[in-house]
């Protein structure tokens, strides 16, 4: 490999860390977080309770059977906060 080669190796992965670190800090072009907002149009989905305290920001909901559900509750999965029902 000549030096130009190794300079745009050197780029192109600066360019990927950067895109990575983006996409874990769920940050879009605008600066806004992502996650929370594309949560809130659905039942929430979740594998785990971290998962429902990130897209709800409440430590009051829980994973069961793959839905946000409130605590001690019983009935239908919760609705993300926000989101209108008609």
């Amino acid at each position: 490999m000549d030096r130009q080669e190794i300079i745009i190796l050197f780029i192109v992965a600066i360019l990927a860390v950067i895109g990575l670190v983006l996409m874990y800090k769920n940050i879009d072009a605008t600066g806004e977080a992502t996650y929370p907002q594309l949560q809130r149009t659905n039942v929430i989905g979740c594998n785990t309770n971290a998962d429902c305290y990130w897209a709800l920001n409440s430590l009051d909901y829980e994973c069961r059977v793959g839905l946000c559900r409130p605590k001690n509750a019983i009935g239908p999965p919760q609705y993300a906060p926000k989101l209108k029902i008609r």
